[in-house]
This record gives structure tokens, sequence and C-alpha cells, in this order.
């Protein structure tokens, strides 16, 4: 019938996650990892690892989406990359560069909410980690807001994050 069906996402390899602290990225030289925190339910055949990481149980094409709420006090902007690393290695293509403002005031930060989908393959029992770099400022902190009472708004975490094999 010209239908196609992907088995491995019918079949439920998928997680979610979500971080809810602050954390700032106050070293141009370091690259961060971006912590994974808790699970949202009970994902199938993808886990949480020991290092903020995924391990993933079967060999496939996996879709990694993540969204990182940002914000800059520094006086200029500041350019943040995402990427992924498996096994500890880069993965070749997969970085994402994302521009965040100056901040709006002496007080003020500017916000930006930064997301992507990243397509990767791995094999069984990979480590998937994303990681995030800030070279040229000090300023970029990734940042949780809390609820808001009227209207009724839950808190906004830090980092969504969720993967699923999509072949």
């Amino acid at each position: 019938d010209g239908t196609y069906q992907n088995t491995a996402a019918s079949q439920g390899y998928a997680a979610s996650f979500f971080y809810g602290a602050n954390t700032n990225f106050s070293s141009t030289t370091t690259a961060y990892l971006v912590p994974i925190g808790t699970a949202i339910g009970s994902g199938k055949n993808i886990s949480i690892g020991t290092n903020n990481n995924f391990i993933v149980a079967k060999t496939g094409v996996f879709r990694l989406d993540y969204n990182i709420q940002i914000t800059n006090t520094d006086n200029a902007d500041d350019d943040v990359y995402t990427w992924v690393r498996i096994n500890g290695n880069n993965v070749a293509n997969s970085s994402v560069l994302t521009t965040i403002s100056a901040r709006e005031s002496g007080s003020i930060p500017s916000k930006l909410s930064m997301t992507a989908p990243i397509v990767i393959t791995a094999n069984a029992n990979d480590s998937i980690q994303l990681m995030l770099a800030v070279p040229g400022g000090t300023g970029v902190s990734m940042n949780s807001f809390p609820a808001i009472a009227t209207p009724a708004i839950p808190q906004t975490p830090a980092v969504f994050m969720s993967i699923r094999q999509i072949g």
C-alpha cells in the first residue's frame, strides 16, 4: 500500500529528560557536558549512564532533540556551540552554532532558547553526550525559570532532551 512504518520508532526506542538547575559557562576554553537530569516517563532501550550520557541498547540511526535555555550577561554578543560526542569522540558535522545577543541592560540578561535536531548513527551500548562551549565570552549561562502563578505557567527547565531511534 506504499505506507512506510518505522519499526524502531513504533517499538518505542526513545527517552526524554529534563534538567532544572542553573549552570554557568565561565571558561572560554572548556567543552562543557550538558546535563541530562531526570527522565520523563520510562524510556525503552535508551538509558542514562553514569556521566550524563545516553546508552543505546540497539544499533541504529537516532534523532537527538534538545532545547537549552541560555542567558547572557556579557556586554557583547556571544557564540554558543553544541555538538554530539559518541564514546568520548566528537561526531563530525554535528556542531550547531547560535549567537546570543548582549545583555539587555545592566541587570537584565538577554535570553535565548537554543534548539536543534541532530541525526546520528550509533552502535549498541554506545555512549552519547551533548557538549556545549562558549569560546568568546564568560557571561553565558544555562538557566531554569520558576513557575508563574498567574497565568498558571509551569517551571521552565534549563534543558529538555529527547532521543529516539528512527532507523
